[in-house]
């Protein structure tokens, strides 16, 4: 008879050590793509990723053909604004992010009352 040879496997065990690290959020840049075929900022479709801006968000308007005007008839916070169109706030209000990231680069028109 064969004798089996007894083989023992040892398991190392290693820690492993997280780091908690701080919430993030990544501002996204969404640009006017105008599949709504309306110019209402509030129509999602209107938007790149066919939701509406955020405050975390940069938001593009492009040079489009014409001159048409980006309606805001709703109280809106962005990020950013880089736009090559007039941007019109009908009603509510338009705010721009914190002090730190608020910059402006375009012609924007209250016709509120």
């Amino acid at each position: 008879m064969a004798r089996q040879a007894t083989v023992k496997a040892t398991k190392k065990r290693t820690t492993l050590n997280l780091e908690k690290l701080e919430d993030r959020i990544n501002p996204a840049t969404l640009i006017w793509d105008g599949e709504a075929g309306t110019f209402n900022w509030n129509d999602a479709k209107n938007w790149s990723t066919n939701a509406l801006p955020s405050v975390t968000d940069d938001v593009v308007i492009p040079d489009l053909s014409g001159t048409p005007e980006i309606l805001v008839d709703a109280s809106t916070a962005i990020r950013s604004l880089d736009s090559r169109e007039l941007v019109k706030v009908t009603a509510g209000k338009f705010a721009l992010g914190s002090w730190a990231a608020r910059w402006i680069w375009a012609s924007v028109m209250c016709a509120c009352t």
